[in-house]
């Protein structure tokens, strides 16, 4: 069921917006253009030094295969994220709404499907308005210096939480948005009765149990149970992008494989296997293994955490308290993705290839995914999280 995910439809009951407006058409930025020039000319620059050294002398087959797979490689790779630095980022850019309301801050975007991602202004730090040269003003939250704390290298295959900031507004819009904000964190409406859920609109009856594995904490009352709609193969473009990236992988560990075994080097022809294992594993073996957790997860909504729980080998629970989350993030195919407000700072031992199931992980947030009432669930969430947060009370 497809879901309308523009500021207007996703407001939570009472809630009322103070400010809507788009991007401006903005030039690239001095960064985005060193990048491209380094795509175009430092990448293959760098290629071409990697490879005459290994060429001065004879070289046996399988490394020669090795470096014309790594060279081919690099120049795909960067001709793609040229493309998409160049071509798509505008029009992902182009295609933002914003909006401001008396609790949040709301920005959708995106090209094939819309997301909705929005953060509590209570939560967020101050506000302030950054003038660019080109005429463009961005709204951001904090005074934009790095906060230093420990925290490890980010991991394409962990989902994290988009950075909220209104960039490109025209300089009437970047005041107009400001001041939004300064009104929604002064005004003395934004309590209680802004956040109570609407009786209006009441709670759907619970037609399902809740799952072997679920154990309730003291206090807690689940609101909804549902399960996900039509299970998809792949999740995403980086999704797709690691399932082609094994493909690739598994065709050049052939190659090398097939070659070791040609002149006799079995160490590193045993060797090998294992890397083809991984390569199998990250072009499908991944995907079957989630496909069978997704079809078999139940989704919890209560007065104090999200959760997913599945039972294959045995029950598995993913949760999150209300209090430690983001709004949910609504997308147009009615997933409902949740992120940690303060991301943890250390990464787990085996987070990356857990990851590589992501939205089905273990190391993450609750995913909804396909819902067929997404936009009653994203309500219901944000009831439930305001009363967790001491906006309210819970939805009754």
């Amino acid at each position: 069921m497809e879901v309308n995910v523009e500021p207007e439809q996703v407001l939570f009951a009472g809630e009322r917006i103070l400010w809507t407006g788009r991007p401006q058409r903005a030039r690239h930025s001095v960064q985005e253009l060193g990048m491209a020039l380094y795509l175009v000319i430092g990448v293959p620059l760098a290629l071409v030094l990697f490879i005459l050294p290994l060429f001065k002398h004879s070289q046996p087959g399988w490394l020669i295969a090795f470096t014309m797979i790594v060279v081919v490689g690099g120049l795909a790779q960067a001709a793609g994220y040229l493309i998409y630095l160049m071509v798509i980022q505008p029009r992902v850019r182009a295609s933002v709404t914003y909006a401001v309301t008396d609790r949040r801050v709301i920005v959708t975007g995106g090209l094939r499907v819309r997301v909705a991602n929005s953060g509590y202004i209570s939560a967020l730090r101050k506000p302030m308005l950054l003038q660019h040269g080109d005429g463009t003003s961005t709204l951001r939250f904090g005074d934009g210096r790095q906060t230093k704390r420990p925290t490890s290298a980010r991991s394409p295959f962990r989902r994290e939480a988009p950075t909220l900031a209104l960039p490109a507004l025209s300089g009437a819009d970047a005041s107009t948005a400001l001041a939004a904000v300064q009104q929604a964190l002064t005004a003395p409406s934004r309590g209680e009765a802004s956040t109570a859920w609407s009786s209006a609109d009441p709670l759907p009856a619970l037609t399902d149990a809740t799952p072997a594995g679920w154990t309730p904490m003291p206090g807690e009352r689940v609101l909804w149970i549902g399960r996900p709609g039509r299970v998809r193969w792949w999740y995403g473009a980086y999704d797709v992008y690691t399932s082609l990236f094994g493909v690739g992988w598994t065709a050049a560990v052939a190659i090398m494989e097939a070659l070791a075994i040609a002149q006799h080097v079995w160490p590193i022809a045993v060797l090998l296997l294992a890397f083809a294992a991984f390569g199998v594993h990250s072009m499908f073996g991944r995907l079957v293994w989630r496909r069978a957790r997704i079809r078999r997860s139940t989704y919890l909504v209560t007065t104090q955490r999200v959760a997913t729980v599945w039972n294959l080998r045995r029950p598995r629970v993913v949760s999150a308290a209300l209090s430690d989350l983001r709004p949910a993030a609504l997308s147009e195919d009615g997933t409902l993705t949740f992120n940690m407000a303060v991301p943890a700072t250390r990464q787990q031992p085996g987070q990356a290839t857990a990851a590589m199931l992501s939205p089905a992980a273990t190391n993450e947030a609750p995913v909804f995914l396909a819902l067929t009432d997404a936009a009653t669930v994203y309500r219901i969430v944000g009831a439930a999280q305001a009363g967790a947060m001491g906006f309210t009370t819970s939805p009754a």
